[in-house]
């Protein structure tokens, strides 16, 4: 079974202001404020990072949820190409790491 990298970021596509901000007009909102915000995010246990995080892919990627062993290939091949970038973000016994986000209000 042949996971697409499309099937894989389709939970986290929309991460532009702009697109939010359009999709909602266009759905008919009106008085849109977005506001954008970051954190600086703790994680613990370093060496299964990327594992714990990519899990939850088991629950919205429907090919992993039909071939569990699709998704235990998935998580040693991401885990083996992405340790070196995972590294920069370590400290001590943490992934410490910024994560961004947009919030909208918006009226109907």
């Amino acid at each position: 079974m042949n996971v697409t990298r499309a099937e894989v970021a389709a939970p986290f596509s929309l991460g532009g202001a702009d697109e939010l901000r359009t999709l909602l007009t266009d759905a008919g909102f009106r008085d849109i404020e977005i506001a954008s915000r970051s954190i600086e995010a703790r994680f613990a246990t370093p060496d299964r990072f990327v594992e714990r995080m990519e899990f939850a892919y088991a629950a919205v990627v429907p090919q992993f949820v039909e071939d569990p062993d699709a998704l235990a290939v998935y998580l040693e091949k991401i885990g083996r190409e992405t340790k070196a970038i995972v590294e920069r973000y370590r400290e001590g016994d943490f992934i410490v790491a910024p994560m961004h986000t947009h919030i909208a209000v918006a009226h109907a």
